[in-house]
């Protein structure tokens, strides 16, 4: 269950190997959306960093 773990995200991939990697939605600098850019690349981090061998 994904709100288990810190800070309430499990990278998981969900979408097919297709369309992985794939730009779906870019906010902009405005407004609310700036906040959810700054979400999203702190989520693209956290993805990048549970691929990494330990």
């Amino acid at each position: 269950y994904a709100h288990s773990y810190e800070g309430g995200f499990y990278p998981e991939a969900l979408l097919p190997n297709q369309i992985e990697g794939t730009p779906v939605y870019e906010p902009t600098d405005h407004g609310f959306e700036a906040r959810l850019k700054k979400r999203l690349a702190e989520l693209e981090q956290m993805i990048r960093d549970s691929k990494e061998p330990e």
